[in-house]
């Protein structure tokens, strides 16, 4: 829920796989999803789609290895939304493969093997990556979003009104536990050398800071002299005070 820690996580794992990602003849972007479910129902959904999508990996595995099947390549994330109309949630996952045919593999096992009342051919998404970065961002920048459109058919932007559903954000985050939003699979990453270790050093000449929310920023408790002179954008400061849900899940 973090966004600085969401910030840092998104920039590692850009950094890391943006130069495969980039090395791809005909990267495609693949989103295989489930119907919408109630909260009761979240947690055993999710791991239920994590462990098809690794059954078909481990199927396509063993027929490469036989020289049989075609090898799976590729990028995958979970991502969940709450639609606060219907009160259900989507968990979905977001997939980069190096090429389409991984991708339509992907997506015909995908519906071979769910039911069809919980899997609808027409809410999957196949469609070739025009930009490599972009994309890359798309599939690691959250694993649920923090503001929602009160509109779902309009997406979020400065004109439109958006809402934080606390609980329903917190329910997203309890049925993530355990389970891993980012992987890569039919592929290893080169091993960067080791770094030269850094030795510590004792500070003994710094300035001792407090957070204070009424001044959105660092305070320097000697001289009360804010650390960055931050000031908050009035739009981020109205949802924090008018536009949070915390009974919604």
């Amino acid at each position: 829920m973090c966004t600085v820690c969401l910030g840092n996580r998104k920039a590692e794992i850009i950094n890391k796989y943006l130069p495969v990602v980039s090395s791809w003849s005909e990267p495609h972007f693949l989103t295989l999803t489930v119907k919408s479910i109630p909260k009761k129902n979240l947690q055993a959904v999710i791991k239920n789609m994590k462990q098809a999508f690794r059954k078909i990996l481990n199927t396509y595995n063993k027929r490469n290895l036989r020289g049989k099947g075609e090898k799976l390549v590729g990028l995958m994330s979970i991502e969940c939304n709450f639609n606060p109309i219907t009160k259900t949630y989507n968990p979905h996952l977001h997939i980069i493969t190096n090429n389409r045919k991984t991708g339509e593999i992907l997506l015909a096992e995908w519906l071979k093997r769910g039911k069809k009342k919980n899997v609808n051919a027409k809410a999957q998404l196949l469609v070739k990556v025009k930009n490599n970065k972009d994309c890359l961002i798309e599939i690691v920048k959250y694993g649920s979003k923090i503001l929602t459109e009160n509109d779902l058919n309009k997406k979020a932007s400065s004109g439109k009104k958006v809402t934080i559903y606390l609980k329903a954000l917190y329910t997203i985050i309890e049925a993530f536990e355990g389970i891993r939003l980012f992987e890569h699979f039919g592929f290893k990453l080169m091993k960067k050398p080791n770094k030269e270790a850094i030795l510590a050093k004792i500070a003994v000449d710094f300035r001792e800071f407090n957070y204070d929310s009424t001044k959105t920023d660092w305070v320097d408790i000697r001289n009360k002299e804010t650390l960055t002179g931050f000031i908050s954008d009035q739009r981020i400061q109205h949802i924090l005070e008018n536009c949070i849900d915390t009974e919604s899940s």
